[in-house]
């Protein structure tokens, strides 16, 4: 029983510091051949957390319907925005944002017209016995 506690605990301190994706925010219209900046927030840690990787990517939903897509089990798609060391840091001029990290990305100029998805898969290393642990985000945008 105190294990269950224990694991419950752990899962529930995971949940609570998920990377997400904030901005571009969901439903923005953006320019095929435009550059798009891509944050990515990260919670304050209750406990002990490493960041380890993250890795974006930008695709159209397929069928123009992205109410099923999954970046889990879809895959981020071939457009990659960035893979590597996740690093969010403090802006003291921005205190509000919190631990965050921009990437740029330019939008394929032949990008297909109507709903694509950011997705991002982030990985991080929790508490004091470095318990892996991986979540996804996605946003939905309109690209014209």
């Amino acid at each position: 029983m105190k294990s269950l506690l224990v694991l419950a605990s752990l899962a529930l301190s995971a949940l609570a510091q998920q990377a997400t994706i904030v901005s571009p925010a969901a439903g923005s219209v953006l320019f095929a051949g435009n550059t798009v900046t891509v944050e990515v927030q990260q919670t304050e840690a209750a406990t002990d957390d490493m960041q380890v990787a993250a890795l974006i990517g930008f695709r159209a939903c397929p069928d123009g319907d992205c109410s099923t897509f999954n970046p889990a089990t879809d895959g981020v798609g071939p457009n990659i925005v960035f893979a590597g060391a996740f690093t969010p840091a403090h802006d003291p001029n921005q205190p509000q944002k919190g631990l965050f990290q921009d990437f740029t990305f330019q939008i394929p100029a032949g990008s297909a017209i109507g709903d694509s998805v950011f997705s991002l898969g982030h990985l991080q290393a929790v508490g004091a016995n470095n318990v892996p642990v991986f979540n996804t985000s996605m946003v939905v945008v309109t690209v014209l």
